[in-house]
């Protein structure tokens, strides 16, 4: 990538122009030929900027140095913990490994992978990524604009959502923690599985196909136990709705 248009993207992270506005100055910067790269770029971070514009200078800013156009990386996670994963604009695939190694996959847009301590830490911006996980102990997730779905055998898990929708198989889940700010969320979890749930919601609906225990149902608040209970799901949900499904114990190991 040239200096011009890390330049470009140093404008854009710093918040002194929009996505639309990087994307003419691509344009003209790289000229004719490599418009549609320009186009498919900006577009995927249009969809995570628009409402939240104020927002990208702090998320962009660890990308602009150093940078790189997609990526193909194998981590082996024997030693490590957790997974961090930061995507604006865009989408992000989840799937299990059995090779005890972290697979990612991207084509284009931005990213950025380290390797700290036991936590992997992956950043993504305008591009789709896939990634092929194995079992893990903590999956920290936020996304501005862009969706999630597949299945992740993480154990406690932590989303946040500022627009997007979010469809997750996970298997191995014994804590879930969701604060969202617009868009679906559906997550299966293990049937089998002693849960105490909590949702607050403000805008939205949460329906469920599990033989839950309901304790409390109003119209902002909803608790309710899945067996025995004892493992915590807590939702937070400003708008959007929720949708809790169950996983078969047999369907476990390949959601």
């Amino acid at each position: 990538m040239d200096d011009s248009i890390r330049k470009v993207l140093e404008m854009l992270s710093e918040g002194k122009i929009n996505a639309e506005e990087a994307e003419r100055l691509i344009n003209a910067l790289k000229g004719p030929e490599r418009k549609d790269y320009a186009k498919g770029f900006t577009d995927n971070i249009s969809k995570g900027v628009a409402s939240i514009l104020e927002s990208v200078p702090n998320f962009v800013e660890p990308f602009v140095d150093p940078i790189n156009v997609g990526t193909m990386e194998t981590i082996d996670m024997e030693n490590k913990q957790g997974l961090e994963v930061k995507l604006i604009g865009g989408s992000l695939q989840f799937s299990q490994s059995d090779t005890g190694k972290l697979d990612a996959m991207s084509n284009t847009g931005i990213v950025r992978i380290n390797e700290e301590g036991d936590l992997v830490s992956i950043k993504v911006v305008g591009t789709s990524m896939n990634l092929e996980v194995p079992k893990i102990k903590t999956l920290q997730t936020k996304i501005m604009g862009g969706n999630i779905e597949g299945s992740c055998p993480a154990e406690e898990i932590e989303l946040v959502c500022k627009g997007g929708d979010i469809d997750l198989a996970l298997p191995f889940c014994r804590e879930i923690k969701f604060n969202g700010y617009g868009g679906n969320l559906s997550l299966r979890i293990p049937q089998d599985g002693d849960f105490d749930i909590q949702v607050k919601k403000w805008m939205g609906n949460f329906t469920t196909d599990l033989p839950l225990e309901v304790l409390e149902d109003t119209d902002n608040y909803y608790k309710a136990k899945l067996n025995k209970g004892g493992n915590l799901i807590e939702i937070e949900c400003k708008a959007g709705n929720v949708f809790l499904s169950g996983i078969e114990p047999s369907d476990g190991e390949n959601v």
